[in-house]
């Protein structure tokens, strides 16, 4: 463990850890502890014992927890290298710092919206979408809509805001008609405009299921002032919707690449299994022997059938409950 050992009269290192000389990168005995690290300025909360410092020797930061030692004359601080994480912390801020989250109405009306500082519009509630987008672009951007709306796909497309400011959107159907509008901004327009039709998502209950999940807590967190769960349930929004569209993206353009989709999902798997049951020989077998005692082959294959399907499904069905249920336990 990396600790060092502190006299609180003249704070000054009196001792210290091998783990603390590794991350130091120094000894840091009979050195004053500003010389060694300071403060960062933008904090991330954390519990009131606890503070990070950036290293002024090896530019690391470190997650200090102080303790009073045995004697009243000396502190432990004991250390823990935030470095990565810090990176991972900062890296995703700045990916959805400028990405709104905003809930339409079937008639296009904003009925929830989520959006940080950064951004030059802001949205409201209670109107329209089509009220922020420049008049040349409202037919691209009803396309988009349509597409997500009809055929229960994930649309993306590009177009621009009424200040002239470019916009990316990744649109998704949602329950009640509503759909699922993720906006940011983006460098330039595309020179060709086209809408990217995916094939339709309502095959997949489990993929479904989960980013109807996320954005009930999502909204739920947000309207109640839970704010940095709502962050935190926004980026998972963005990752999931994200990842998804790429499979999608991918699989549209290669059709080699859609397994790739449905092999991270325990629908795909169970149901996988299900078919490769109907195929073993051992069924075929089975059917037939039955057949002796008056029972035709393809009406016991029909009931073994059906009877596998069923418990596929009882068991898909179930696995969506138990994850509804972990998920409201969370919230």
């Amino acid at each position: 463990m990396a600790w060092v050992t502190v006299d609180q009269d003249s704070n000054t290192v009196i001792s210290a850890t091998a783990e603390m000389i590794a991350i130091l990168g120094l000894d840091p005995v009979g050195q004053p502890l500003d010389a060694i690290w300071q403060p960062l300025q933008e904090d991330i909360p954390s519990s009131a014992s606890t503070s990070l410092v950036s290293t002024a020797a090896s530019q690391k930061i470190l997650e200090t927890c102080q303790h009073v030692n045995n004697e009243a004359t000396t502190t432990i601080i004991i250390c823990t290298d935030m470095t990565e994480l810090n990176h991972m912390y900062l890296a995703s801020r700045q990916k959805y710092s400028q990405v709104a989250i905003t809930r339409l109405t079937m008639y296009g009306t904003i009925d929830a919206v989520f959006q940080s500082d950064e951004q030059n519009t802001t949205l409201s509630v209670g109107q329209p979408m089509m009220r922020y987008i420049h008049t040349d672009d409202l037919q691209q951007f009803c396309a988009g809509l349509k597409q997500a709306t009809k055929y229960n796909s994930i649309a993306s497309f590009s177009v621009r805001f009424i200040d002239d400011e470019n916009m990316e959107f990744t649109v998704m159907s949602i329950e009640d008609g509503k759909v699922l509008c993720l906006m940011k901004p983006t460098e330039k327009q595309q020179q060709q405009q086209q809408i990217i039709e995916l094939a339709s998502c309502s095959s997949n209950s489990v993929l479904r299921s989960s980013v109807s999940q996320i954005q009930h807590k999502f909204w739920h967190a947000l309207e109640h002032g839970m704010t940095f769960i709502a962050r935190n349930l926004a980026n998972s929004l963005i990752t999931l919707i994200q990842a998804v569209w790429c499979l999608w993206h991918d699989g549209y353009k290669h059709k080699s690449t859609w397994a790739g989709l449905f092999s991270t999902s325990s629908e795909y798997l169970v149901k996988r299994a299900v078919s490769c049951t109907k195929e073993r020989p051992e069924i075929d077998a089975l059917c037939h022997l039955v057949s002796y005692v008056g029972i035709s082959k393809s009406t016991s294959r029909s009931w073994f059938d059906a009877t596998l399907d069923s418990t596929s499904a009882w068991l898909i069905k179930k696995a969506l409950a138990d994850h509804s249920q972990h998920c409201d336990g969370l919230i």
